[in-house]
């Protein structure tokens, strides 16, 4: 009850109490003193005065005065304070009905609705813009919940917020009651149901119920203008994919924060799904691919490993792209919306890297190779890969020559030696990916020539292989055999080739986990 109601009633309460005899009075009255303005009374006064008499009311208000008139003044004031003391202890017709439960709505609109325990509309707040639109001149308070949903999903509808291309609504609920936060969502989510059923949407509802007092979370949910409980859901999604920030999802709508969550295998257990988040805004992976490789300038089947997914940029929705072919490998950003390239980083399987400011591999061979004090002419086998050492870019460089066995690592981006290490070929070599030959073993086949019989017993082209790495194995301690190993698509090949000769020994072929001899 509002004060300006309960003042009405009070006064009500007043005149009831309190009867009026001024009408009767004056109708007895019929002279009046045109100078005092006093009325002259014909009837006999029960003092036994004289009948018409003029009386001055000023000096004889005091005489006039009578218990009973005291009487009911005293009863009207009794009454005025009973009535007090029934608002002050809450009586049901003067109760301010209390806020049960605060009900989120999300789509692009964030709206908040708070209802009492019985369900009834008691306010509703428009969150942002869209929402006031959505609103509109609509009245929802004291209205049932269930009355005010409807509404509120039918204007939705009518203005576009809701469609086949935006087809996902949050619902949060607020209620210390974690019980009958539950209930309320269900029944909000069976609403929106009966709201869209006359409609062809098909509509996706994530729901939740919340109960936070993060002060820092509902100032960052008051500065973007949406409800805390997409703030929540934003909270949840950032902790399991760091890549993404809360600056990245707030201006996003439900429906594109689905995307994002399914795309990156995103789940959150206290939030519960009904239906599938609509992509029909947006190009399709396909699409966005094609977009890559004219950009790349390669073809599918150049594909040797490829990841695509949605993901976020400033805002806006994006296909994130990384991808390996046999000399390349890159990472894009595709705007889901139009196809535009927003990110395009490339560089080549050789190490001449393209957009990353690496030295490449030829700058981290001569750098190790002047460090050792070796020529290009001494060195019998070698192996360049670059490769994350604790987020540091690194050429590894592996070499050896007839006395000694070299290993580098060079700093990808300045050129600076990070660590080396020489061992003598006398104290042995372990069975790794470093090359290595004895002193005096000339008529060995090489390198070359051993990864050219494997290549040419597989039936590939070495441009063709994802990687190709040559080695010798020992046995006993000394040299056995060389070992190859090269992948091409989901294929990985090991051979056995003869030192002296290049007769192909051994050979292993592994397909999808399937192991299988040619």
């Amino acid at each position: 009850m509002t004060d300006y109601e309960l003042e009405q009633r009070i006064c009500t309460a007043v005149e009831h109490a309190t009867p009026d005899r001024l009408d009767k009075i004056l109708s007895s009255c019929n002279q009046q003193n045109t100078r005092t303005c006093t009325p002259v009374c014909k009837e006999t006064r029960a003092d036994g005065q004289a009948e018409g008499a003029i009386m001055d009311m000023l000096e004889r208000k005091h005489k006039n005065f009578r218990w009973g008139s005291a009487r009911k003044s005293l009863a009207s004031i009794v009454a005025l304070a009973a009535m007090f003391v029934l608002y002050s202890r809450g009586s049901n017709l003067c109760t301010v009905p209390a806020v049960d439960s605060v009900i989120m709505l999300d789509v692009n609109p964030s709206l908040s609705l708070s209802v009492d325990a019985e369900e009834n509309v008691l306010s509703v707040e428009a969150l942002n813009g869209d929402a006031e639109k959505v609103l509109g001149n609509m009245e929802l308070k004291d209205t049932s919940l269930e009355v005010a949903v409807n509404a509120i999903i039918g204007s939705m509808l009518q203005k576009g917020y809701l469609g086949d291309l935006q087809n996902t609504i949050l619902v949060s609920v607020e209620n210390e009651d974690a019980a009958q936060g539950e209930v309320l969502q269900q029944k909000v989510t069976e609403a929106i149901a009966n709201a869209v059923q006359n409609s062809s949407l098909d509509a996706a509802v994530l729901s939740q119920s919340i109960c936070t007092d993060d002060a820092v979370l509902a100032a960052k949910a008051a500065e973007y203008h949406i409800s805390l409980g997409k703030a929540v859901l934003i909270q949840e999604v950032i902790a399991q994919v760091p890549t993404l920030t809360f600056e990245d999802l707030a201006p996003m709508s439900i429906n594109e924060i689905a995307l994002i969550t399914v795309s990156k295998n995103v789940s959150i257990a206290t939030v519960t799904q009904s239906g599938a988040a609509s992509n029909k805004a947006y190009i399709s992976q396909e699409k966005a691919l094609n977009v890559v490789y004219n950009h790349a300038g390669m073809t599918m089947e150049d594909v040797i490993e490829m990841e695509i997914e949605f993901d976020s940029k400033h805002g806006t929705l994006v296909y994130e792209v990384e991808f390996e072919t046999a000399t390349k490998e890159g990472e894009y950003e595709i705007d889901a919306v139009t196809g535009e390239i927003l990110k395009s980083e490339l560089k080549n399987r050789d190490n001449a890297e393209v957009g990353f400011g690496y030295i490449g591999a030829a700058a981290a061979k001569e750098t190790a190779l002047a460090h050792a004090g070796v020529t290009a002419g001494d060195i019998l086998e070698i192996k360049i890969e670059l490769d994350s050492d604790d987020h540091i870019m690194i050429y590894h460089v592996e070499f050896e020559t007839g006395t000694k066995k070299y290993a580098y690592k060079i700093h990808a981006v300045t050129g600076a030696v990070v660590t080396s290490e020489a061992k003598d070929q006398k104290n042995g070599t372990s069975k790794n990916n470093s090359s290595s030959v004895s002193s005096g073993n000339s008529s060995y086949i090489g390198e070359a020539a051993a990864k050219k019989a494997a290549l040419s017993h597989a039936g590939v082209a070495e441009s063709n292989t994802a990687y190709i790495k040559c080695y010798l194995e020992y046995e006993d301690g000394k040299p056995a055999y060389y070992c190859v190993e090269f992948k091409v698509d989901k294929t990985e090949y090991e051979y056995e080739i003869d030192l002296y000769s290049g007769t192909v020994l051994d050979c292993e072929v592994e397909n999808h986990s399937n192991s299988e001899k040619p």
